[in-house]
């Protein structure tokens, strides 16, 4: 697979985010020479893979990215397109999920972060759960199957509750599309490292190898690292119940069932 980098930076600022730090300002490539480096790829060495890598992948979609899908689909490049990073759901009306669908995206990643209106406040998150439901309606109209969609639910966040990051992944769920948890990672210079600090959850002087998500929940200690593992092992669960065509959240006696699991998570805090 192939990475392709239309833009740098992202005008948004959630609180988690460091990419306004990383690149300065929002800059876009042109559409056209963007087609142009895939097709170039697909044609002269054989790419059938490429993997958008923008941080805002949808801003100003009229004159970027449908622009670029429209120049995929005229110029016959059947390929497959993915999108690691979360894609902006509120976004993602018909026409963009038909272009979508018809230049070859194959794999889509919604930004969802949260279910819980106050942290989305607290984090300037960009999307609510109407838009994530918008968006996954409006991408399984044209052709996509709810079960290849997936959406980011953001764990672990300083001062966070189970029950606000259950929700959150039931919230997901109902949609009848994946959970992709995506563990909280503190970054200096973001709003949530400071939060982190003031809730004396790492001190000052913190060492930044061991702030990264694959290792800050265990450097927290055997109880919040218990507690991600079997947030992780939930989201199996639902994920693979969604691939059966069940929901375990309307489901009266399955719902039972699942609302036992999560008692025994509220046990570990």
């Amino acid at each position: 697979t192939m990475p392709i980098l239309t833009s740098r930076g992202c005008p948004y600022r959630c609180s988690f985010c460091a990419s306004f730090l990383v690149a300065k300002g929002y800059r876009r490539r042109s559409p056209e020479k963007v087609v142009d480096e895939i097709e170039y790829y697909y044609r002269h060495h054989g790419v059938r893979n490429f993997a958008f890598y923008d941080d805002a992948l949808l801003l100003r979609k009229h004159k970027h990215i449908i622009p670029i899908l429209e120049g995929i689909i005229s110029r016959k490049i059947r390929a497959n397109f993915h999108t690691p990073n979360g894609l902006h759901a509120r976004e993602i009306d018909v026409e963009l999920a038909d272009k979508m669908f018809r230049a070859g995206v194959k794999t889509i990643h919604l930004s969802f972060e949260t279910a819980n209106p106050q942290r989305l406040q607290d984090m300037n998150s960009k999307v609510t759960p109407d838009d994530l439901r918008m968006a996954t309606e409006n991408l399984e109209q044209v052709g996509f199957q709810r079960k290849r969609i997936e959406a980011y639910v953001l764990v672990g966040l300083p001062g966070q509750l189970l029950e606000e990051m259950v929700e959150s992944m039931l919230a997901v769920h109902r949609l009848g599309i994946k959970i992709r948890l995506s563990e909280f990672s503190p970054i200096p210079g973001t709003r949530e490292w400071e939060r982190a600090l003031q809730l004396e959850e790492m001190p000052e002087d913190a060492d930044l190898l061991l702030t990264n998500n694959s290792v800050y929940a265990i450097n927290q200690g055997t109880e919040k690292f218990r507690l991600i593992e079997q947030l992780r092992f939930l989201s199996r669960i639902l994920n693979q119940a969604v691939d059966l065509g069940i929901n375990l959240a309307n489901d009266s006696a399955l719902a039972q069932s699942i609302n036992r699991g999560i008692n025994q998570l509220l046990k570990l805090k």
